[in-house]
């Protein structure tokens, strides 16, 4: 439960473990903060390594709540880095705002099946996120 928010961020090698990976799916999650707390950002460390199948999430949007019930959009940010890039990367999609919230959602949204031009085209794709981070 705490893997995406226990301090270990990932290598570009998907392989070694620090990835939480999740195919064919988009991911939805809630963090409790314990307290409320003032939020600049949030922050969802993703890899992209498309040859096997790895892609970024295509959006990633945040709302914020004081008791977990009631939520604000707190802002979303899309991923602007294609696909047909075969070098393997890691990017930090970030959602900049402010505000306090003792609770913060996240849907990080699947880019869907792999595209015509893949070896796999037609499959469905992973993504791969470590850290989530609020500041």
């Amino acid at each position: 439960d705490q893997a995406l928010i226990d301090g270990t961020e990932g290598y570009p090698n998907f392989k070694t473990g620090e990835w939480q990976g999740y195919f064919g799916k988009s991911v939805e999650l809630i963090i409790d903060l314990d307290k409320e707390k003032s939020i600049d950002s949030v922050s969802v460390g993703c890899l992209q390594d498309t040859k096997p199948w790895i892609l970024y999430p295509k959006l990633v949007q945040v709302w914020i709540s004081k008791d977990g019930k009631n939520w604000t959009d707190f802002g979303s940010v899309k991923n602007e880095i294609d696909q047909n890039d075969y070098t393997v990367q890691i990017q930090k999609l970030t959602v900049k705002g402010k505000a306090r919230a003792k609770y913060v959602k996240l849907a990080i949204a699947n880019p869907g099946k792999l595209p015509d031009w893949h070896l796999g085209a037609g499959n469905d794709s992973w993504i791969f996120l470590d850290e989530i981070q609020i500041h």
